[in-house]
């Protein structure tokens, strides 16, 4: 009897350690299935903190972009009022230009007119041709498609040659007979 009590002693014992095994292997696999939402809760808490950084990167690149560009609208704002500025002078000009060409017109003929006048009374000396220079003057006048400038240089030139051809007959003695 001693024996079967010892084998039943022995059984108990390791019946309670295959008991105790298993209740430890149990909690185990209970804890472990516990852990596995935290884990899946962890990774979307990376995840979304991620991606808030991302968002925040981009926000604060947004913002600097922003930033940037508002300080280039400012300076383009500043240069369209300039040139606003520089329209409204030009147009004025024209208008003053415009002003100009009515007055410099009459002014130009009457220049013909006196040059005609001059080379009329001067001496007959290559008076065809300066004469032939005073008519393409007066018409190159009433052209429409030849600029104010043009005409008025066309006369200061006639005025230039006119003026080269009195000097050297200035110094030249005429004997009359």
């Amino acid at each position: 009897m001693k024996n079967t009590l010892k084998i039943s002693a022995i059984t108990f014992i390791f019946s309670i350690g295959v008991l105790a095994q298993e209740i430890v292997d149990e909690t185990l696999n209970t804890q472990v299935d516990a852990n596995i939402p935290g884990v899946v809760a962890q990774k979307e808490i990376d995840n979304l903190d991620d991606q808030a950084k991302k968002l925040y990167y981009e926000f604060k690149d947004t913002v600097s972009e922003y930033e940037g560009l508002k300080r280039y609208d400012d300076q383009l704002e500043k240069i369209v009022f300039s040139q606003e500025d520089e329209i409204r002078d030009i147009i004025r000009q024209i208008d003053s230009l415009d002003n100009v060409n009515k007055e410099i017109l009459p002014f130009l003929k009457e220049t013909v007119d006196s040059l005609r006048k001059f080379v009329n009374l001067d001496m007959p000396f290559l008076k065809e041709s300066r004469i032939a220079r005073i008519d393409d003057l007066d018409s190159i006048i009433l052209q429409s498609n030849v600029t104010t400038a043009e005409k008025f240089r066309k006369v200061f030139e006639a005025y230039q040659l006119e003026a080269a051809l009195v000097i050297p007959l200035k110094h030249t003695r005429i004997y009359r007979a």
